[in-house]
Order: C-alpha cells, then structure tokens, then sequence
C-alpha cells in the first residue's frame, strides 16, 4: 500500500484552475493512455465522498453542541439584564437622564449664574452710588421726587419774594414754610423708599445667585457621579449585549444545523476525466521547434563572437574601409604540382592576374614591387603570375628576387649567380639573368648570401641596376622580403614605379598590415595598393559574393582556358 501510495504521488498533481478560480484540476502523468482518467476519477468521487461525511459528520457535532450549551446562553442573557437593571436603579441611571443632559443643565444654570452675578453687581454699583442720597441720580431721577423739588422751589421762590412785602412771622410766610417742610419730609421718606428698596434688589439677587451656586455645585457634583456610574453601566451592557449575540448566533446556527440538507457536499464533479487520444509529453513538435531556435541563436552569437575576434581581412570592401589604399583583387589558394614545382594554374587566375596588371600603370610603371607584411604571403608565386600575363602581353619582363635574406626563387631555378654578386661586382648582369622559357620572362635569382643584405640593396650599385633594366625591359618586377623581417623593403620600394602589398586572407593580422603600411609610406612607397592572397574560395562567399563570383563554375566555362 506505500508503495502504491508512493508511486500514485508521485505522477499526480492538483492545483487550482486559473489565478482567481475555485475550479480545483486533477493531473495524472502514465504512460498507460486508460490509467490516468481512471485514477483521477477514483480520487475526484473519494474527494466528494469524504467531503460530504466530514460536513455530514461536523454538523452533527455542532448541532448537538450548540443545542446542549443553548439553555445555559439563554440563563446568562438573563442574568446580564438582570445586573443591568439592578445597577440602574441602584444609581438611579433612568432612561433618558444620562450625563450629556446633566451636562446641558449644567450648561443653562452657569449661564442663569453668570447673568444674576451681572445683575447682582450692578445692584451693588447703585448701592455704593447712594451713599449721599441728595446727590444721587438714582434718586434725582425719580419722578416723585423731582415733583416734589419743583413744589418746593416754587415755594422758596415764593418766601423769597413776600419777605420783602411781609413781616416776618406772617402767617402766608409761615404756611409757605410748614409746606416746605412738608415737601422735604416727603423727599426724605421717598428717597428712603428707594434706598430700602435697592437694598431689598440686591439681597435678592445674592440670595439667588447663592442658590444657583449650591445648585450648580450640586448639578457637577452628580455629573461626576453618573460619569463614573456610565462607565460600568456600560460596561454591563456589553456584556449584556454579547451573551445576546452569542445567543442570537448559537440559536441561529441551531436553527441551521437542524435543517442542513447533507446530501449537497461543499464539492461538486465538474466532468470526469476521459482517456487522452495520444501521448501528452513530451511535445515533439515544440521541442524540436525550441531546438532549432536555441541551435540559430547559439550559431549566430557563436558567429558574432567569432567575426569580433577575428583580427583579419576577409574581403576587399573590409580591407579599403581599414587600410584607406586600393584592393586590386583577390588571388586564390591554388595548388602546386608535386613532381616539377611549377604552376600550372593560369587557368584558375588568368582573369585576376589580367585585372591586375590592367589596373596598374602600364605605360609609366616600369618598375613595380611586390611586398608583404610577413613572410608566406604568396607574392612570390603571384609575382611569377603577374609576369607571365605581362610576357603574353608582348611586354619584355625581368622578375627581380630581391630577398637576400631567403630567396623564393633560387630553390626553383637552381641558379649560380645572382642579384648579390652582380651589386658586389662577383657577376657581371648577363652571367646572372637567366631566361625561364617556360614562362617567357627573364629572371634573376638572389644570388649567394652576404653580411649586409639591406646595406647591399641600399647602395649605389643597386640603383644604377635597376636603372639599367629599366632601359632593357618593359617591366621589372622584384619580388621583396617580409616588411616586419628587416628594412630591405622599405629601401626597395624607393626604387619602384608602384608597390603592391600582399596580405594573406583570414590570417594576418590587420594591426600587423597597418604598421607595414605605415612603414612602406614612411620609406616613401609610390602607387601603394594592395592585393588580397591566397584566399579560401568556398568560404569567401560567406563574406563576399562579389568577391568569389569571378571563380564560379558559370564564368570560368565561359572563357576560353589559357594555354
């Protein structure tokens, strides 16, 4: 049964459909086609089955939990009432009065306070101002008594005027007076009045404003009461108020649970599974697909890493852009025969050779040089070429080897004499000229070796030599050392009309081409230019068509081939 376990473990997998979906997918990977619809359908009905029991099985449960626990619910909402109830009355916390009303009443006796404090002291302003009663305007203001002083300044004005015709104890004299008295017993007794009277306004107004002031007290004294009283008030109500959800919810879950249909599980089958037509994985198709990208990706990265490392010239657009000099063509790697070591390949570069000897300036290039940045270059053998093509041309060519140092030629034309003897003066030019029939030009070796090749070749002797064959020939042609191997080239290509420098496809180095360019300028090179040698002809397509295309099969059947 592990084993089983184990095995079925490891081959399914369950996840959810979709990111916001409660659609539950079962996956089984076999390679059995009718195995996988069959387990998965066997786990998706034991999945509803079991779901079902633990509902079916949970509600029961509950039920009889919360129906063993509802009567003991019910007795604490009753009790938490109960208390409610009870600390109402016993604090005398009755609906309606809470402390934000006694608050508001606070609020309205403070004013009515402040108010009978204003009035009280306005009160005791006016008694402070009828100390001297005859000057006060309290009393001079009253109508009464201003009637009464207009009474008795008549009078006085009347006395005043009889004590001039009248005796002085006349009886008009004497009732004027008695009535003066009179009148000023009148104004004491109402100026009494409205002293009594003010002091009467304002005993009130502190009796009053004392009775506000016990009964604000009183007021504050019950806010702090009922605040402290509202702060466990309420805290009896929460309490009251959760036994009554906590009942209101078990009765409610009781009423549930007691009509809970358990034949509708929290999981429903959507569809079984049916046995695959075909194979799943692995998709052929699409991996082969990502292959073939990942394999052209890789090339091309690959390729791209491979052309920036490459430090060479390819292509004779890729060689003027670098160099800033004329490419005349390309010469192809051609093979040699083996038993005579002569070329037979004029046939293959007819063409090239032809286009290069156009290219140069035939009618005032009597004299033209062949240099290389480093030795095995192919000049040499193109040098041969290139006089050849001259010779069938009807020019008169003399191929100079001017490398002393090791000479290309020598090994071919087994020769005694050479270039070297004739400049020490060892050979006279007609000992060391020798024809090549073969090719229909003269030649003339390097010669045995000397101490000092680039003084021989810098000296007097040699110029007046190429003077000399100048005059005798149409063209001269001096196949020269590698430039990076001594100065013999750089003195040689001040002699020459024009200097042509070979450079060996996807192999020198393009640092190494610039310096022997510099160099050739620098030592004063006419007519420099550039030849691209011994070139891959299936691979240089990849870089060039234009450059291969005079060596396709089409061109080459179309001329003649030269004998």
């Amino acid at each position: 049964m592990d084993a089983v376990v184990e095995a079925v473990g490891g081959h399914i997998d369950a996840s959810v459909v979709g990111n916001r979906s409660y659609v539950m997918g079962i996956t089984f990977f076999s390679r059995d086609r009718k195995l996988p619809s069959v387990v998965v359908n066997t786990l998706a009905d034991l999945y509803i089955r079991n779901q079902f029991e633990m509902k079916r099985r949970a509600s029961q449960e509950a039920n009889n939990w919360i129906s063993g626990d509802l009567s003991k619910l019910k007795e604490d909402v009753a009790a938490a009432a109960r208390r409610v109830a009870d600390f109402r009355t016993a604090n005398g916390l009755i609906e309606g009065r809470d402390s934000a009303l006694i608050r508001q009443q606070i609020s309205e006796l403070d004013t009515s306070l402040t108010s009978v404090k204003v009035q009280r002291m306005a009160l005791a302003a006016k008694l402070d101002n009828i100390a001297s009663p005859n000057s006060s305007s309290l009393v001079l203001s009253s109508p009464t008594i201003q009637e009464l002083r207009r009474q008795q300044s008549i009078l006085a004005t009347g006395n005043t005027k009889s004590n001039y015709l009248l005796a002085e104890k006349h009886p008009t004299l004497e009732a004027n007076n008695a009535q003066i008295a009179n009148i000023e017993r009148s104004i004491a007794s109402e100026t009494q009045k409205i002293v009594n009277s003010l002091r009467s306004d304002y005993k009130s107004a502190l009796e009053h404003e004392n009775a506000l002031a016990h009964q604000l007290e009183a007021l504050k004294q019950e806010f702090a009461r009922v605040q402290l009283a509202e702060v466990t008030l309420k805290q009896l109500e929460e309490e009251e108020h959760a036994e009554r959800v906590l009942y209101a919810s078990f009765l409610e879950r009781s009423r549930e649970t007691s009509s809970t249909d358990f034949e509708i599980p929290d999981a429903v089958l959507i569809s079984h599974a049916a046995a695959p037509l075909g194979p799943f994985w692995p998709k052929k198709k699409l991996l082969l697909s990502f292959g073939f990208l990942l394999s052209v990706l890789t090339g091309s990265l690959a390729a791209v890493a491979f052309e920036m490392m490459d430090k060479s010239f390819r292509s004779k657009t890729q060689m003027e852009k670098a160099l800033g000099v004329s490419v005349l063509g390309i010469v192809p790697e051609f093979p040699r025969k083996a038993h005579s070591g002569t070329l037979n390949v004029l046939s293959l570069v007819g063409s090239v050779m032809t286009d290069i000897y156009m290219c140069l300036k035939s009618d005032t290039s009597r004299c033209i040089l062949l240099a290389s940045a480093l030795p095995r270059e192919g000049k040499t053998t193109v040098g041969l070429l290139l006089a050849r093509v001259a010779a069938l041309n009807g020019k008169r060519v003399l191929l100079v080897d001017g490398d002393l140092r090791r000479s290309g030629l020598h090994p071919r034309l087994r020769t005694v004499k050479g270039l070297s003897d004739v400049l020490t003066e060892k050979a006279a030019s007609t000992e060391a000229i020798v024809s090549e029939v073969q090719f229909g030009i003269d030649v003339i070796t390097c010669g045995n070796a000397v101490d000092n090749p680039a003084g021989v070749l810098a000296s007097r002797a040699m110029r007046d030599f190429i003077s000399r064959m100048r005059q005798a020939y149409d063209l001269v042609v001096i196949d020269s050392p590698a430039i990076m191997a001594g100065p013999d080239a750089v003195i040689l290509s001040e002699l020459a009309d024009e200097t042509l420098l070979f450079v060996h496809w996807a192999r020198t180095p393009r640092e190494v081409v610039k310096v022997a360019l510099r160099r050739l300028s620098e030592g004063g090179a006419q007519a420099l230019r550039a030849v691209l040698s011994r070139t891959d002809l299936k691979q240089v397509r990849r870089y060039s068509v234009a450059d291969a295309f005079s060596y396709t099969n089409a061109i080459r059947r179309y001329y003649p081939t030269p004998k």
